[in-house]
C-alpha cells in the first residue's frame, strides 16, 4: 500500500481500489489519466478481506488523501479464516500494519 501511494503522489496519479465482498485472494488498483488496472494477487497464501461499507476508495493526488479510510484483513486460508495482520488507511494516506501472532 506504501508504495502505491508514494507512486501516485510522485506521478501525481488519481486512483482507485477496486474489490468484491467477500474473501478475496487479490488487491485490483484502477489507475486513471491513462485508464489501466494493477492487480495485486496473494498467490493462495492468504485472502484479503475489506472492512468497509464502500466498494471503492479514491485516491486524490491534489491534496493527498484517500476516500473513505479502510481496514484490509489477511486472513489464512483455511476452514477457520484465521486472521494473521490488518492493513489500516487513513484518509491522509497513513498505512499502519498490524500483525497477530497464534
Amino acid at each position: 500500500m506504501n508504495r502505491i501511494l508514494q507512486t501516485a503522489c510522485l506521478r501525481q496519479r488519481a486512483f482507485d481500489i477496486e474489490h468484491q465482498p467477500g474473501f478475496k485472494d487479490n488487491i485490483l488498483i484502477h489507475w486513471y489519466n491513462p485508464s489501466e488496472y494493477e492487480s495485486y494477487s496473494t498467490g493462495g497464501r492468504c485472502t484479503v478481506y475489506f472492512k468497509t461499507t464502500s466498494c471503492r476508495r479514491c485516491y486524490s493526488p491534489l491534496w493527498h488523501t484517500i476516500s473513505p479510510a479502510f481496514t484490509i484483513s489477511l486472513h489464512v486460508p483455511e476452514t477457520a479464516k484465521r486472521k494473521v495482520a490488518e492493513i489500516a488507511v487513513s484518509v491522509y494516506c497513513r498505512v499502519l500494519l498490524t500483525e497477530f501472532f497464534p
